[in-house]
């Protein structure tokens, strides 16, 4: 049992997570723990969770997919992967966090797949990447005080740019994108 997570894995697998509001909790939107597997999470809004949007954290989370998830003004982090590998990310918003967008420790696996993310305006680090073999590709990364904290081995390349997209209104929730958005 845990307290003020808007959506708690444990050890739980091919479950469908969609289309939710999850806001106001004291810790986390949505946390996957132990053997969480083959989960699919998409089309969710998580926001102004104390701690973050979404944390990964012990065990071994693999094979989850994340898709046109919106995580915004959830405390310290967007997306946060303490553990697993081969998880895919895509077609997801993470907006305004106090100090990571998207975080993946050192002891996340190998084989997680970021694509067509758009990660903006976060007051510390857009990306901070502490593992080799995570492929981005086609990422928007913008508006923090460093973009990419990555290893040296890793480039920034795949079509991943570097600029504002441009949402009509982000800051009263809108996230849709105005006409001349790159």
């Amino acid at each position: 049992f845990v307290q003020n997570v808007g959506v708690f894995l444990n050890n739980a697998d091919r479950n469908v997570i969609t289309n939710n509001t999850i806001i106001h909790h004291s810790r986390v939107g949505i946390s996957l723990n132990g053997s969480a597997s083959s989960n699919r999470v998409g089309g969710n809004r998580v926001y102004t969770n104390l701690s973050g949007g979404m944390k990964f954290t012990n065990g071994s989370v693999i094979g989850n997919s994340f898709v046109r998830n919106l995580f915004y003004g959830n405390g310290a982090v967007g997306m946060a992967l303490y553990a697993g590998g081969s998880n895919r990310f895509l077609n997801n918003v993470v907006y305004h966090l106090s100090n990571f967008g998207v975080l993946l420790s050192s002891g996340t696996g190998l084989s997680n797949i970021f694509v067509n993310n758009i990660i903006l305006s976060n007051g510390g680090t857009g990306v901070r990447n502490e593992v080799s073999g995570t492929r981005w590709q086609y990422n928007e990364v913008f508006g923090h005080t460093t973009q990419y904290d990555l290893p040296t081995a890793f480039a920034v390349s795949n079509g991943n740019i570097s600029s504002n997209p441009l949402f009509s209104n982000a800051d009263g929730g809108s996230f849709q994108l105005s006409g001349p958005s790159p």
